[in-house]
């Protein structure tokens, strides 16, 4: 996952850590860090990106998941009662019921989930509450292009994802799995910040 930051604004806070928190109180609530991912429609990141989402929730963190409309129905028919803090938004991808697999770099898609994040992240700032991040899975290269419109940097094309990262400051990556199994590697590129988030499997919730 890369992780985009919006301007002005702070980071997550350095004392979060991923062991669940107890519930939050309302108002507790109105005062969460904001986040927005974005994931690709297909199970294999869905699932890691839901069970990341999950964590920053108990964390205290107010996410906001976006993925295609195919993919978000079935999410939504098969999910149990929403965690507060948690909210589900969605674009077309040209075929909602799922009916066929669309290019996720096409030009129908990508103009539909630019439109639609542009406009999730337009109507939070609108209301005061702004993300302070957005974090998006491989294969949603357009994802950055919002971030580029408002001159906050991001990646410009997927298959330079790694090599730009040379261009960033102390940029981050999260990686789906944990300290105690593979500390060297998380370690073994000193350029780039790779935060192990993992594991993301469904026992974590």
């Amino acid at each position: 996952m890369q992780s985009t930051k919006f301007p002005n604004s702070c980071t997550l806070p350095a004392s979060c850590n991923l062991r669940p928190h107890p519930p939050k109180t309302e108002e507790e609530i109105d005062d969460r860090v904001r986040l927005l991912l974005v994931t690709f429609l297909v199970q294999g990141q869905i699932n890691p990106s839901l069970q990341f989402t999950k964590r920053l929730v108990q964390m205290g963190v107010s996410v906001t998941f976006v993925t295609a409309f195919s993919a978000l129905n079935r999410i939504t028919k098969s999910a149990s009662a929403t965690p507060q803090g948690l909210t589900f938004s969605g674009y077309s991808d040209g075929y909602d019921d799922g009916s066929k697999f669309a290019n996720p770099m096409g030009k129908e898609t990508t103009a539909n989930g630019l439109k639609a994040i542009e406009d999730i992240i337009k109507s939070e700032a609108e209301r005061g509450q702004p993300f302070i991040h957005v974090v998006y899975t491989t294969f949603l290269p357009w994802v950055g292009q919002i971030a580029r419109a408002f001159d906050w940097g991001a990646l410009p094309l997927l298959e330079e994802h790694v090599g730009i990262l040379n261009d960033e400051t102390n940029p981050k990556v999260l990686v789906n799995t944990f300290e105690a199994l593979e500390s060297g590697a998380l370690r073994a590129i000193e350029k780039l910040n790779l935060v192990a988030v993992g594991p993301l499997i469904p026992s974590a919730f």
